[in-house]
């Protein structure tokens, strides 16, 4: 089995390294962004804080977005992008034209605006050697791709932190099966690498937590309609219900079980041995 390069350039490399994230260098009052993060600045007043790699793929995207228009404009006028391209959208009016990869990036970005300001809360909490049902955290989120910052922030939000510190990287190879968090694959090959550590931050509020949630009287069911839009979708219907923007995070169980769960969008229950609900959903 090959894995990505991503995996296979961090296995040859000397572990442990540890990632850690830099201080911010002033305040900006009510804006600032919490360590390890800087203003995206897609446009001027675009404080929206992101990772430093995103603010200079933002800049580059400003810098390249004339040669992305369709010559003589198009349906959409002078701003028309070339095929292949769309409107940035991070804000109204936002015409810059990025890969649609890029678009949905920037959606999740001004969604999640909110958790990455400075926080008042100094929880830190370490894990040593982090597990993902009984086997070692992989360095990935999904297989040879979202490799460590990625994978390390959504650990942290399962064990309900808003941000992540640092994380070190340790090669296991075959001495430890390591599993992916995205997606609960397995790795047992020369090649694989596992957390060494990850240290979390800021805990999350007690009222955006929801462990087992329920809809009138049954566990939310894990689909927002019967059999379909299941994940964040229900996830995100629910904490709407709640006053809430969306979910940040969601956790459905891992089988389907016995108990009877209910579709939040139309109320109708599962009962049997096929149903699935959630474990825990954290709002935003």
């Amino acid at each position: 089995m090959v894995r990505s390069l991503c995996n296979a350039a961090l296995a040859l490399a000397v572990l442990p390294v540890v990632f850690a994230v830099a201080p911010a260098a002033a305040q900006y009052g009510p804006d600032t962004c919490d360590q390890g993060y800087v203003w995206r600045d897609a446009f001027a007043g675009d404080h929206v804080c992101v990772h430093p790699d995103v603010r200079a793929q933002a800049a580059a995207d400003n810098a390249a977005g004339a040669s992305r228009r369709q010559p003589g404009g198009g349906a959409s006028g002078p701003d028309t992008c070339r095929q292949g391209f769309v409107w940035r959208d991070a804000r109204p009016g936002d015409h810059v034209c990025v890969p649609p990869a890029t678009r949905d990036q920037t959606a999740v970005q001004n969604r999640q605006a909110g958790n990455h300001l400075k926080s008042n809360d100094g929880d830190v909490y370490t894990f040593d050697r982090p597990r993902f049902m009984d086997d070692r955290l992989d360095w990935c989120l999904s297989w040879g791709a979202s490799c460590g910052q990625p994978a390390a922030l959504e650990f942290c939000h399962r064990w309900r932190f808003d941000n992540v510190r640092n994380f070190a990287a340790e090669r296991v190879g075959r001495s430890a099966r390591t599993r992916l968090f995205g997606t609960g694959q397995t790795c047992d090959g020369d090649f694989c690498t596992a957390f060494l550590q990850i240290t979390c931050a800021a805990r999350i509020p007690a009222s955006r937590v929801f462990a087992n949630p329920v809809n009138n009287g049954y566990r939310l069911d894990v689909c927002r309609e019967w059999g379909a839009n299941c994940g964040k979708p229900a996830a995100d219907a629910f904490c709407v219900a709640q006053g809430f923007s969306g979910s940040m995070q969601n956790t459905p169980d891992a089988e389907p079980g016995n108990a009877s769960t209910r579709v939040i969008s139309s109320g109708q229950i599962c009962q049997g041995k096929a149903c699935r609900g959630f474990q825990q959903i954290i709002c935003q």
